[in-house]
């Protein structure tokens, strides 16, 4: 071997491929990594919605944060309705019509809320019909903050979205990690406008692996093949000069 290849260039030049390589390994191995973990968290039992139903402190307690897994989980949760702090997030649709959901906090005996979806009603966006006074037990699912709303300013009474950093500055309580969306209630709202339930989400009981993150993983690692294809060139035209030209 040329031993001007241990040349102090030469082994700078060593080192540095090596690092590339080491590198180029380590983060291809982090994205697919990532990967998995966007995998897994993507995974849904499909079982969520058969579960027995549970009190909401057991699954989502005062100042908890909502898992997961627990998302589209049954619960019921006892409390009184704010009517004054009712909320309107229009431009939803249902069964293909573009409607509203309408929003209550509803306030436990520990004195924090938790936002249930009351249902849905096709139209425009209207005030939101009174619920029931007085203490009502509500059956529903889980669901999850939503994204923040957009910059479109609305009228007094709408927000964007289900989204409870948003929310919680409009209501004078301490608001759950997560909101019920009301399938049931006791004693029932006796209302004349009628609300729709809304349909639970669709889980899968798997989860594969998202493309992105994985064609990041393979990049990383072409291009630490490619510093090595680099520096076999290099160490060639410097033993046989002429051999690739």
């Amino acid at each position: 071997m040329d031993r001007r290849l241990f040349a102090p260039r030469w082994l700078a030049l060593h080192l540095a491929v090596l690092v590339a390589m080491a590198g180029c390994a380590l983060l291809g191995a982090w994205q697919l990594d990532r990967a998995r973990d966007q995998r897994d968290q993507s995974a849904r039992p499909a079982s969520n919605a058969d579960l027995a139903p549970a009190a909401l402190d057991a699954v989502l307690p005062p100042g908890g944060s909502l898992r997961l897994d627990d998302v589209g989980r049954r619960v019921e949760v006892s409390g009184t309705y704010d009517a004054d702090a009712q909320l309107v997030v229009p431009g939803r649709q249902v069964g293909g019509e573009t409607g509203s959901l309408v929003l209550a906090p509803l306030v436990t005996d520990d004195g924090s809320a938790v936002v249930v979806v009351r249902g849905w009603r096709s139209g425009p966006a209207a005030a939101p019909p009174p619920p029931p006074v007085g203490l009502v037990t509500v059956s529903g699912w889980l669901g999850a903050s939503e994204a923040p709303p957009g910059t479109r300013v609305l009228p007094a009474g709408e927000v964007g979205s289900i989204h409870l950093p948003t929310l919680v500055n409009l209501v004078p309580y301490a608001l759950r990690g997560g909101f019920v969306a009301a399938t049931a209630q006791t004693p029932p709202a006796g209302t004349a406008v009628a609300l729709v339930e809304i349909p639970a989400p669709q889980w899968i009981e798997g989860g594969r692996l998202p493309l992105q993150n994985v064609f990041y993983a393979i990049e990383w690692w072409v291009f630490g093949l490619a510093a090595v294809a680099f520096w076999v060139s290099a160490v060639r035209r410097r033993e046989h000069p002429g051999a690739l030209s």
